[in-house]
């Protein structure tokens, strides 16, 4: 169960990143090639899982935004993995101490 949670914890976490990039983008950028909330969360959602589909492109001036919003996605699902393993391996060894004669 703690598993879960702890996975359920940083999807969520991953998702509120997400809709903050979509809120800027759609609010805060007033970018013409996103008209709509919608269209700036599925923006977001291919950038910051560096799927980029290619169907949505912003001009020039705000291209590189994405770009930073991909390469913060890569870090982020990188320390997620290893925050996860960390959690892991600490209910491993309270399961199994390690102990001088083993």
């Amino acid at each position: 169960m703690t598993f879960a949670l702890v996975i359920l914890a940083v999807f969520v976490a991953h998702v509120i990143e997400i809709w903050i990039w979509a809120i800027f983008y759609h609010f805060g950028a007033s970018i013409s090639e996103i008209p709509n909330l919608e269209t700036a969360l599925y923006f977001s959602t291919s950038s910051f899982t560096t799927v980029g589909f290619g169907d949505l492109v912003l001009s020039e001036d705000w291209r590189l935004l994405s770009s930073f919003e991909a390469i913060n996605g890569m870090i982020l699902f990188g320390w997620s993995a290893a925050f996860i393993f960390t959690v892991v391996r600490y209910a491993y060894s309270q399961i199994y101490p390690v102990t001088e004669d083993s």
